[in-house]
């Protein structure tokens, strides 16, 4: 063989071979199905074979793109049609004729969104159609619609008079699922039969949650039921701690921009919430069961048509009127916990509907004393089942043919059981005083313990709205109620006693706690022409009711200054112990109205104005009944304090007036003004805002906004009797104050790329007259007391960023596609003139007005969350991790008996699965995976500049910080709570 021939052996067996693989190969890319058939039947004819189809039933279907080594045209066809409304039939070996499928099921899936313009105002009577299959609505009131369709790929079409149409390929529409497609139009002076329609790529279609926070006028984030639904998340206040710059403390409350407390307002529906606890201004969200909530609102600023004034933020929670489709939704849920499920689980007597969050009455005061008898003040030992969470929620709705109109009924119950331990490797509060201090040393004294966590919440939501013609009037109902019954058990050193594990004091702290919160609010919307009236009356009722409310000292002598004391039944405890049940109750009630009326002054500007007025009223009362046990087992009563009752009411008017500009799509001005006026205070105030946005690109907007308003006293501020602080384990008192005078600046500026694009970073700064702050004094050397102050002045600012973005970036393949950076970053900084304690002389101390370099109480420096998800048609997967920097948590009398928290990580991983057919969801949760301890400390004066008294001024000493250092700072109190599991199972039919 000759030798050129050999060496051309191996290039011709190449060449076959790469020719063969290329002929194995076929692709098509995402298109038209018109240009997809179009093609294959090319292709067909050449191969004298023939494709038959009408163009109508083509339009509008859009085709996936695939990849085959089959050469088959009807293996082309197949998968061309497949997940769309048409099939095709096989006449032959060489014809085949595309037809509609006759199994398809119209209501197998839902289309349902908002149609607004480029600033975010909502367009009623807007056509949204879907050219495929000749079907449509047109939207409501508010720009909301639903449509029913089949499962399959559309091409949806978006129409309103003197608006840009708009049309978007391959909206994948799933079997019992909802498809959300928000879109914005963009306003033209061509007439609409001269329009060329836009054709949008899928990954330009708005989601609602990010087209609603781009198009407010305010800085605002906003978190679909869809994102909670997906995570990890079981409560309200978990859902919260998604949104970026958000988180939680010890005590329930709610961190937003670093600040929380008082600077936060809580609304359900647009309605501010009375406060949960008299002690603080927080509000308790586990009473909301999270299968209420449709979507929850975050305002970071606001205009002047909102109702409510906020210094740092307002979460308002929303539940839904409408449904979009008929619909009977089924979840269950289980938690377990590593340190708490099946251990032991501690607690007094239980009543017989505990577990449901109802009072059976075995917990109210009896009128003899006699009949507590010791017996009464047992403590038990049970195990912890797991924790569970049932709800059933199910939607109606029903669209009159041809028109708009609709009407719709949500009703929805839910239950939900929590016990979970919380181990306390050290606490320094309460009413007694260690050996010492503790700074995590292993040879330092410690006084441990557990928290035996005991919480039910049952509730129910009835919602019904009605939508016809211009009209639109929505009526929601909210009853939940929560029961806690934590019992607190710590072990402890005492001055006076030996230290001999033998001669242990021990503290009992259980306060059962029936609370209760009943919303009531009815509002229309109506359009007139051009004009629109909108209008609400609203009821809400919070009760709060501690029964039997006990504390118990073992060991330890009386002392005449605690709120309540009671015997534990201990063979050791002698004749001279006193016992006491107490019972302590709030209630809040708020009435509230507005109306409102919007008249356009011209084609790009328009005027509103309205009123809003209240009248709240508040009553607290507590009674204790202190009992003796000598030798009996029966008590005699040793005291009876007075039962004491408190009124109070207050009447709130708020006229405002508000002008919106628009300049050619280009800049929106919002300004105007409210007044307030307070029974109270008897004095008006003028509270002017500006909010100017500024559009100079496709979907990027710059936000700047300005903000005078006045931050009243709540009516749990006047409340004047001592209440017990059962996390703090202090007596709060309340002392007069005045209200605070905050004018902010924000300015932010948000680009939306993508359909889940999304990145935005801001600036805000506040001034605040008259802060008002809870401060820690030390009542006597083993009793804490928190006490309500002004500061003079103090100034916040930061810096805050938002990034959501698909890494598609990274490789551009379907599964880097289907992932999703979330991740945001707030810094914080502040300065406050106050007031702290200075030594005059060696043995006295006066309070002194000095500018101090420190948050404000409850701040935080920074937060950092990093997040991944996974999301495809059936698979959602997430990762989340946060970091929050210290927290000031409780303000001392001077610098260095400030209580911080030291910086917290939390990390949580969640996945689930919804299969295809059925629609039922499987989802695994697992939170504090990282299993992090909360450690609260003050500095040790050690790192403060003394001054000529040596008493540590507010000054640090060089290379000295807030920081906590372990081994150096005492600790004042340390927790963990163990790794939490949720399995849950969904499903809706």
């Amino acid at each position: 063989m000759p030798r050129n021939f050999r060496k051309i052996i191996p290039v011709l067996f190449g060449l076959l071979f790469v020719g063969s693989v290329l002929a194995q190969t076929v692709s098509f890319p995402n298109e038209t199905m018109l240009s997809r058939i179009e093609r294959i039947a090319e292709i067909a004819k050449e191969n004298e074979k023939s494709i038959t189809y009408e163009t109508r039933f083509l339009q509008g279907i859009s085709a996936n793109s695939f990849k085959t080594t089959s050469e088959s045209i009807e293996t082309w066809l197949r998968l061309s049609l497949e997940n769309t409304p048409l099939t095709y039939r096989k006449i032959n070996a060489a014809r085949f004729i595309i037809v509609r499928r006759i199994d398809e099921k119209p209501t197998d899936g839902n289309l349902a969104g908002k149609i607004t313009d480029t600033f975010g105002t909502p367009l009623a009577g807007a056509t949204v159609w879907v050219q495929s299959i000749q079907k449509g609505t047109i939207t409501g009131l508010n720009g909301d619609y639903a449509l029913s369709l089949s499962a399959g790929s559309f091409t949806v079409e978006v129409r309103f008079l003197g608006y840009e149409p708009i049309q978007v390929n391959s909206i994948e529409i799933s079997t019992k699922q909802t498809t959300r497609l928000d879109v914005a139009l963009k306003e033209t002076n061509v007439s609409l039969n001269e329009i060329v329609i836009t054709k949008t790529l899928p990954e330009n279609s708005l989601i609602g949650a990010l087209n609603a926070q781009r198009n407010t006028p305010y800085v605002s984030s906003v978190l679909s039921v869809q994102e909670i639904e997906r995570s990890a998340s079981n409560t309200v206040r978990n859902a919260l701690q998604l949104i970026p710059g958000v988180t939680s403390s010890e005590n329930g409350d709610i961190i937003i921009r670093g600040t929380g407390g008082r600077w936060n307002e809580i609304a359900l529906n647009g309605i501010p919430m009375p406060n949960y606890d008299p002690s603080y201004k927080i509000f308790s969200f586990d009473l909301l069961p999270i299968s209420l909530v449709d979507n929850i609102r975050l305002l970071k600023s606001s205009t002047p048509d909102i109702s409510t004034s906020f210094g740092s933020a307002m979460i308002d929670i929303v539940t839904k009127d409408i449904p979009e489709h008929n619909f009977v939704q089924l979840k269950t849920e289980i938690q377990l916990n590593t340190q708490s499920s099946f251990q032991n689980q501690r607690g007094r007597k239980r009543g017989k509907w505990d577990f449901m969050g109802l009072d059976d009455g075995s917990r109210e005061i009896p009128q003899n004393g006699a009949q507590v008898p010791a017996e009464h003040f047992r403590i038990y030992d049970r195990k912890t089942p797991p924790s569970q969470h049932h709800s059933l929620t199910i939607g109606r709705t029903h669209t009159l043919a041809n028109t708009n109109n609709r009407f719709g009924l949500l009703f929805s119950i839910s239950c939900q059981n929590t016990q979970q331990q919380s181990v306390i490797e050290h606490t320094q509060r309460g009413r007694w005083n260690s050996i010492g201090q503790y700074t995590s040393n292993m040879s330092d004294s410690r006084n441990a313990g557990f928290t035996y966590g005991y919480n039910t919440v049952s509730g129910g939501m009835f919602n019904a709205g009605w939508q016809f013609g211009k009209n639109r009037i929505s009526l929601r109902n909210i009853l939940a109620r929560s029961f806690e019954n934590n019992l607190t058990e710590i072990s402890q050193h005492l001055e006076d006693i030996p230290d001999d594990d033998k001669n242990l004091s021990r503290q009992f702290f259980n306060y059962p706690t029936f609370s209760n919160i009943l919303q009531n609010k009815l509002d229309g919307k109506h359009t007139i022409g051009n004009n629109s009236v909108q209008w609400n009356v609203s009821h809400t009722l919070m009760k709060r009711e501690r029964k039997d409310a006990a504390f118990s000292e073992m060991y330890k002598p009386l002392r005449d200054d605690s709120l309540l004391y009671f015997l534990h039944a201990n063979p050791q405890l002698k004749e001279i112990y006193p016992a006491s049940s107490g019972q302590y109750a709030n209630r809040e009630q708020n009435f509230r109205m507005g109306i409102s009326a919007m008249f356009p002054l011209n084609r790009t500007n328009r005027f509103t104005f309205g009123y809003d007025g209240s009248y709240k009223r508040i009553r607290y009362e507590y009674s204790e009944l202190m009992l003796r046990y000598r030798d009996s087992s029966m008590s005699e009563i040793y005291q009876t304090f007075e039962q004491y009752d408190f009124n109070k009411t207050v009447v709130e008017h708020f006229p405002f007036a508000m002008v919106e500009h628009r300049w050619n799509e280009k800049f929106r001005f919002v300004w105007g003004a409210r007044a307030n006026y307070e029974s109270i205070v008897k004095k008006w105030d003028f509270m002017p805002t500006v909010n100017l946005t500024f559009t100079p690109a496709k979907a990027l907007n710059i936000k700047m906004g300005y903000r005078r308003l006045v931050i009243r006293p709540q009516l749990a501020d006047y409340i004047p009797y001592p209440v017990y602080d059962t996390q703090l384990l202090g007596t709060s008192v309340n002392r007069p104050i005045r209200s605070s005078l905050l004018q902010s600046v924000d300015f932010q500026v948000e680009k939306q790329m993508g359909a889940f694009d999304f990145i935005s970073f801001g600036l805000f700064y506040r001034y605040i007259k008259h802060p008002i702050e809870r401060t820690t004094y030390e009542y006597r050397q083993d009793e804490r007391m928190y006490v309500l102050q002004n500061s003079n002045k103090a100034i916040n600012y930061g810096f805050e960023a938002n990034v959501r973005k698909q890494l598609d970036f990274v490789a551009d393949a379907d599964f880097m596609r289907n992932i999703q950076l979330i991740t945001g970053f707030t810094l914080t900084r502040s300065s406050v003139e106050g007031r702290r304690m200075a030594m005059k002389d060696k043995d006295a101390f006066i309070e002194t007005e000095s500018t101090q370099k420190r948050p404000l109480s409850g701040q935080m420096p920074y937060l950092l969350n990093i997040g991944f998800n996974y999301s495809d048609k059936n698979i959602n997967a997430n990762i989340l991790f946060k970091r929050s920097g210290r927290q000031l948590f409780l303000l001392g009398e001077n610098a260095h008996t400030h209580e911080y928290r030291a910086p917290f990580n939390s990390l949580e991983a969640s996945i689930g699965y919804r299969f295809p057919k059925s629609g039922i969801l499987l989802k695994l949760g697992v939170s504090n995976l990282l299993n992090a301890h909360e450690i609260f400390y003050t500095n040790t004066p050690d790192d403060y500049v003394r001054d000529e008294y040596n008493f540590p001024t507010d000054n640090l000493l060089p290379r000295k910080t807030e920081n906590y250092d372990k081994g150096r700072d005492p600790i004042v109190h340390k927790i963990r709570g163990g790794h939490t599991v949720t399995f849950s199972v969904s499903g809706t039919f």
